[in-house]
């Protein structure tokens, strides 16, 4: 692919990162997605390699926007707010043995100011490098925009081949596709072992909801979520967050409740975060 700027930000497992950048005319540049690094092309953009023989690629220092911390032992969470313009790619690389498994864009507020359109900034893609096992959001500005992006990097110890995937449509099909495997039906039960307080009300709202969007995901691997489901999903985790304080707080025990309690921790992380 080619693009004017790329700017990459590399996560260590430390929940440290550095910032590499580069600039040119149509600068040339592919993902490594089987191969480690070599000696010709160890570059530290890994694994973005720039073919170009003559592009300088520059280190530069941590913005005070940009944040990176651990929050809890097999997770790191990380948020930048951006300002470029278009023919940007913003490359986010997670520590080796990571997968990003919670994706959030948000535009800022809006003034109407010409130039700066008050929408997501175009196109991104999900990468991985199964020998080297990293993964990698890719951000593909098409127009000059201001956001903010959110990552989470979670460990996984299975084979990051099964994630190649990419061109989801937008953060939210990223998200719930990040949880590998396939889904069964939702239960009461399987809603109260992840949320122990919850109504009774709000539990049949969930489980209805789930598995409508578990049928879809099931039926249609290859479709996005359509966006009739998307905002009906929406009111549902936004009303039972709002009325259960007990959703708030959700116990990381989720991972032994099998690929549901996947799903719906995934989901209430989703919405709770705004």
């Amino acid at each position: 692919m080619y693009h004017n700027f790329l700017l990459v930000q590399k996560v260590n497992e430390h929940a440290d990162f550095k910032v590499h950048f580069a600039t040119g005319q149509y600068i040339n540049w592919t993902y490594e997605t089987m191969r480690s690094p070599s000696k010709k092309l160890n570059n530290p953009m890994f694994p973005i390699i720039i073919t170009d023989q003559r592009v300088t690629i520059q280190e530069k220092p941590k913005g005070r926007e940009t944040s990176c911390y651990r929050i809890s032992e097999n997770k790191i969470r990380f948020i930048d707010d951006y300002g470029v313009p278009d023919g940007f790619l913003i490359c986010i690389t997670g520590p080796e043995g990571y997968l990003p498994k919670l994706i959030k864009f948000g535009p800022k507020p809006n003034l109407y100011m010409e130039g700066f359109p008050h929408r997501n900034p175009g196109i991104f893609d999900f990468y991985v490098n199964a020998t080297t096992r990293e993964a990698s959001i890719l951000v593909h500005t098409t127009e000059r925009s201001l956001f903010s992006m959110a990552v989470d990097f979670e460990k996984y110890d299975g084979d990051f081949s099964v994630h190649r995937r990419t061109n989801y449509h937008d953060a939210f099909d990223l998200t719930i596709a990040l949880n590998a495997g396939r889904f069964e039906t939702v239960t009461k039960k399987d809603v109260r072992d992840i949320m122990p307080n919850i109504l009774e009300p709000e539990s049949e709202k969930i489980v209805e909801v789930m598995n409508e969007l578990i049928d879809h995901l099931n039926t249609k691997q290859d479709s996005s979520v359509p966006n009739s489901l998307k905002l009906k999903i929406a009111h549902v985790f936004n009303s039972v967050l709002a009325t259960s304080s007990a959703t708030v707080t959700v116990v990381d025990s989720y991972m032994n409740n099998g690929s549901v309690g996947k799903m719906i921790k995934t989901l209430i992380e989703y919405f709770s975060q705004g």
